[in-house]
């Protein structure tokens, strides 16, 4: 298990997720939490629809760049392309847009630089770091593994709750209440 990468929490996980990989080193894990127990190795993943949420948070839902318009179309192909024909079509967008991406703008107030498509730049940097990790599901088929975390959020909202119910839990009690509701 040597040289894996580090789990990056989002803001919406709670305690449910990080107790939920404390008390499980053998997890299947996904860059949004956890997915599923019953393997005794690590695989990251990240969903699909999180990846084009990313995108869109970055890009808007109609970007005005033409080098918006193709990045987006590149990242409503996740779910349809398998990981090297994708792979390929996005170093192809960089290779077309990487100097657009370098321009830099000067302000004239602070007498400093930065660079002119810092959003375009981020949505990029999102899906060439995370491209790695969306297509997880298709690189393991024996464990069947859907692209989207939805159903595993809707298991954990259940366990959100049971924590809730019952605040003045120390967290003894709350990760063995957890490990319970993973392992049935």
């Amino acid at each position: 298990m040597s040289g894996m990468k580090p789990l990056h929490y989002t803001n919406r996980e709670s305690l449910i997720y990080r107790t939920a990989v404390g008390i499980s080193k053998a997890s299947y894990v996904t860059v949004e939490g956890v997915y599923f127990r019953r393997f005794r190795i690590f695989r990251y993943k990240c969903a699909n629809y999180h990846q084009q949420a990313i995108i869109t948070r970055y890009l808007t839902r109609n970007p005005h760049l033409e080098a918006g318009v193709d990045l987006k179309q590149l990242a409503s192909l996740l779910t349809i392309s398998d990981k090297e024909s994708w792979c390929k079509k996005l170093r192809d967008w960089h290779d077309k847009w990487g100097l657009f991406l370098k321009e830099k703008t000067h302000n004239p107030e602070t007498n400093r630089w930065h660079y002119t498509h810092r959003r375009l730049r981020s949505a990029y940097r999102s899906l060439k770091s995370h491209s790695e990790y969306l297509f997880t599901y298709l690189e393991y088929p024996e464990l069947h593994m859907p692209n989207t975390t939805n159903s595993l959020e809707g298991c954990f909202s259940n366990l959100s709750s049971k924590l809730r119910n019952h605040p003045g839990l120390k967290m003894d009690k709350k990760i063995k209440i957890t490990d319970h509701f993973l392992t049935k």
